[in-house]
């Protein structure tokens, strides 16, 4: 990134001076009609494309104990802001607000004015957020907060440059989002980071995301939208995935196969934290979890599930199915059940990580062996966690573990 040292930019009355500093050549500007003053041209631009921008509020101060105010205005159609007649001290330029969709420069701007109208940049600054132009204009750039607009193709999600993450807003978006970490979407002009790396976020004020559209049991029932986890053995998900509290209702998963959740396998590194489940159910084959079917090596987090989940095979749990990771200050609240396998856990069918701060009141049900209110199987740490759920299998049945080393 380009620094800005001390930098004059001259007005004077009958000649035109360059003076050139480092590391930015200066440039010449225009002369005040009166002598001893200047008039400073400001902008604000697009940091991407330098196209000019409206409704950036700027004020100019003196640089003195009172901050005393000397212009102040919006940009509009007029977008260069002309402030005349300043005379020679120090001043400070600052952008209060900027428009919709963009960073503000954060940088109080000082310069100086000398008695023959020479301006100096009292800097450093970045010539990210400041430049100057040809003509002698002050240039401040705003950056975009979201550079990607997704349009009706990627409804629902968008990447977020400053954040370097997708950001999400509904159910399409969590699709799109699958797709992008399983493989099944390429890199393109919008889609800046695709694989089982890719980071997201649901959007601040999204209180819940209605996923019923993936229950097969709705009347007009659209296949594309059958939930598809994110991650699986193949392509485990090792990204970080932030739910910002919200609550995903209705999600509904009628499978056959393995690694069944919201996630079907988390990885190693891969984090899931601060997303809720409510009503839907999940069914599928093996390692069958209302978050995530299995986490190796990852970590799930501040999560909830209150959906029914069920498994045909082993490893089947309220928040995951099979966990060698860490799963922390969660809980389940409905009936967790395997037709026919071992290992059923209220929170984790299988344990050989860490489970902490977690409950669950649901009921805990397996045809098999390795049965717990907690953790059907555990040969790892569980604390401070509890159960009041109702509890039946066929032996190591316990009311947080049903088999513990």
């Amino acid at each position: 990134m380009g620094r800005i040292g001390k930098k004059v930019l001259c007005w004077t009355l009958c000649l035109m001076m360059v003076v050139v500093m480092l590391p930015i050549s200066t440039r010449e500007a225009k002369a005040s009609e009166d002598n001893g003053t200047c008039t400073i041209k400001i902008s604000v631009v697009d940091a991407d494309d330098s196209t000019e921008i409206r409704d950036a509020e700027i004020i100019v101060t003196k640089d003195d104990e009172d901050n005393t105010l000397v212009d102040s205005w919006t940009t509009d159609e007029n977008v260069t802001h002309e402030v005349e007649n300043v005379k020679p001290g120090n001043y400070i330029i600052k952008e209060v607000s900027s428009p919709d969709g963009y960073n503000k420069v954060e940088t109080e701007i000082k310069i100086n004015v000398s008695n023959d109208g020479k301006i100096t940049l009292m800097g450093p600054y970045s010539t990210s957020d400041i430049d100057v132009a040809d003509d002698g204009t002050l240039i401040l750039k705003n950056q975009k907060k979201n550079v990607v607009d997704m349009g009706e193709k990627y409804d629902g999600i968008s990447w977020n440059k400053e954040l370097q993450k997708y950001e999400i807003s509904n159910y399409i978006g969590l699709l799109t989002f699958a797709k992008i970490v399983n493989g099944e979407l390429s890199i393109n002009d919008i889609l800046p980071i695709v694989g089982t790396s890719a980071c997201a976020f649901i959007s601040d004020g999204i209180e819940a995301i209605d996923a019923s559209a993936s229950d097969p049991q709705n009347p007009g029932y659209d296949a594309t939208l059958a939930w598809t986890p994110i991650g699986n053995k193949a392509l485990p998900y090792t990204g970080t995935f932030d739910g910002n509290g919200c609550t995903i209702k209705g999600l509904t998963i009628d499978s056959a196969d393995n690694y069944i959740g919201l996630f079907g396998y988390v990885g190693e590194g891969g984090c899931v934290q601060n997303v809720n489940l409510e009503g839907g159910s999940i069914k599928g084959n093996y390692c069958v979890g209302g978050v995530a079917g299995e986490i190796y090596k990852g970590t799930v987090s501040n999560c909830y599930n209150t959906g029914k989940v069920e498994g045909s095979g082993y490893y089947v749990g309220g928040v995951v199915g099979r966990n060698s990771g860490t799963v922390s200050n969660c809980y389940n609240t409905n009936a967790v059940r395997s037709e026919s396998g071992e290992y059923v856990g209220g929170v984790a069918g299988w344990n050989q990580g860490t489970v902490s701060n977690c409950y669950n009141t649901g009921k805990v049900e397996g045809s098999s062996e390795n049965v717990g209110g907690v953790a059907g199987w555990n040969r790892g740490t569980v604390s401070n966690c509890y159960n009041t759920g109702e509890v039946e299998g066929s032996s190591d049945v316990g009311g947080v573990a049903g088999w513990n080393q």
